[in-house]
Order: C-alpha cells, then sequence, then structure tokens
C-alpha cells in the first residue's frame, strides 16, 4: 500500500486512541448528551488533527530532528495542537449564527476534548512523511468517530432500557466500551504495523 494508507487504517482501527488510551471519551460517555456532542466533536476535529499532525510533522523534519531536539517532540505537538484546537473554537464562535447556536454549549469542551486528541499524535511513531502525517491525523479523527458517535447513541439508548441498579449510568457505559474494544480486536492482523 501507499506510505499514507497504511497508518490511516492503522490509526483508526488497529491503534485506535479512544480504545486504546481512553483518549477523548467523554463526549460520548456523557449521559445527559444525546449524541450531537459527539458527532460535532468526531465531524469538527478532522481538520484540526490533520493540520496539527502536518504542522507537527513540518516542525519535527525541519527544526527538532535537524537540532538533535528530539526530547522536544511532546510538548511541540501538543502546543501545536492546542493552538489549533483553540483557534477552531475561536473561528467557530465568530463562525455563522446557526452553527454558533448547535455548538455553543459545547464549544468550550471542543478544545479540550481536541487537545486530548492531540496526545494520542504524540504517542504515535513519527511518520516517515507528509503523506503520513496527513493520514495519521486523519485516522486518529476517523476512529475517534468511529467509536465516538456510536457508543453515545448506546450511552443514549442505555438511559431509557432496564439496567441492574449498580450498573445504570457510568458502570454500563465503560462494559459497553470494553465490548466494543474487543470488537475493534478483530482488526489485529489487518495491516502490518
Amino acid at each position: 500500500m501507499g506510505d499514507w494508507m497504511t497508518p490511516l487504517i492503522a490509526t483508526a482501527l488497529l491503534q485506535n486512541v479512544a480504545l486504546n488510551l481512553g483518549l477523548g471519551l467523554s463526549p460520548a460517555l456523557d449521559a445527559t448528551s444525546n449524541g450531537d456532542r459527539a458527532l460535532w466533536a468526531s465531524l469538527l476535529g478532522a481538520p484540526v488533527l490533520v493540520l496539527a499532525s502536518a504542522l507537527g510533522w513540518l516542525l519535527e523534519s525541519l527544526v527538532l530532528r535537524p537540532q538533535g531536539w528530539d526530547a522536544l517532540r511532546l510538548p511541540v505537538l501538543l502546543g501545536i495542537t492546542a493552538l489549533i484546537a483553540q483557534s477552531a473554537v475561536l473561528g467557530l464562535r465568530a463562525g455563522p449564527y446557526a452553527l454558533r447556536a448547535a455548538l455553543n454549549p459545547h464549544l468550550a469542551l471542543f478544545g479540550v476534548h481536541w487537545t486530548i486528541l492531540g496526545l494520542g499524535l504524540v504517542l504515535m511513531p513519527a511518520p516517515a512523511s507528509l503523506g503520513a502525517a496527513l493520514a495519521i491525523g486523519l485516522g486518529t479523527a476517523l476512529g475517534v468517530g468511529l467509536v465516538l458517535v456510536p457508543l453515545a447513541a448506546l450511552v443514549a439508548r442505555l438511559g431509557f432500557a432496564d439496567v441492574p441498579a449498580p450498573f445504570r449510568g457510568l458502570p454500563i457505559a465503560l462494559v459497553s466500551l470494553a465490548l466494543a474494544a474487543l470488537a475493534f480486536l478483530g482488526f489485529n492482523g489487518l495491516v502490518k504495523v
């Protein structure tokens, strides 16, 4: 496969930061949410993570590696992701009224959510090319979306289900998340990383 297809599939399915590391699950585990928050967090997070991954790769390959500052990869990538995430939140606040009205209760959390997902970019191996960096950013966003949206719908549905008292709320959501993680284990062996 191309130099971008393997990282895309690997980060979306195999090295899913939501399931492997538990990053960015708050929009899905919130029982009061009706799934809109998880959907918007997934859709709007994709450009943020792709841009952060591309800028992080450029900065790493042009500045950090040539200077021997490889240890600064974590703070630089997190800083870039936080800067892009907060800029996106400010841009959304200045956007059209209909979009602002739909997202207003959740905008403050989106910047934090995307910054936390940026940690997943740091924990991935350093990409070899810009195409691979873009694929890692997109794959991370797709993988989180693949987990967040169905899990948020499931948690909302479990709110009306007849669940035993000790399992109501977060415990049954975590059991459901564990079952989703087991389902994603079926993708192992699909791509050699």
